[in-house]
């Protein structure tokens, strides 16, 4: 009757509805936007000297998700995404710890990412 409590399905590693397989075990899981957008320019050339079949002049289009779930079964919450929620949802033990000036602060990783 309803479908999120069939412990069977969870355990033969069924996928939520929507969601993408990039193979060897890497899966794109929701949200995502719903049109493409183009990269900024740093985003765009970082894309192009990992992934050499990427265009090489012009924008290049993608679509943000919200999560990627590793082939070990964790995973890895997109920057886009959390800030979104509200703070105490927001998954802050991806934390990391900054020395500044003498002082120390610890930032959540998706703030740190948003910003580089």
């Amino acid at each position: 009757m309803i479908p999120d409590l069939d412990l069977d399905r969870a355990k033969a590693g069924a996928l939520p509805r929507g969601f993408k397989d990039l193979g060897d075990g890497y899966v794109l899981l929701r949200a995502r936007e719903p049109e493409p957008r183009p990269l900024r320019g740093c985003e765009a050339e970082a894309l192009r000297e990992f992934l050499p079949s990427a265009p090489r002049v012009g924008d290049i289009p993608v679509h943000r998700w919200a999560k990627l779930r590793l082939p070990t079964g964790q995973k890895c919450y997109s920057a886009w995404k959390e800030p979104e929620k509200p703070l105490e949802k927001r998954r802050t033990a991806r934390n990391v710890k900054v020395s500044f000036i003498s002082e120390i602060h610890v930032l959540p990783l998706y703030s740190l990412l948003t910003y580089l």
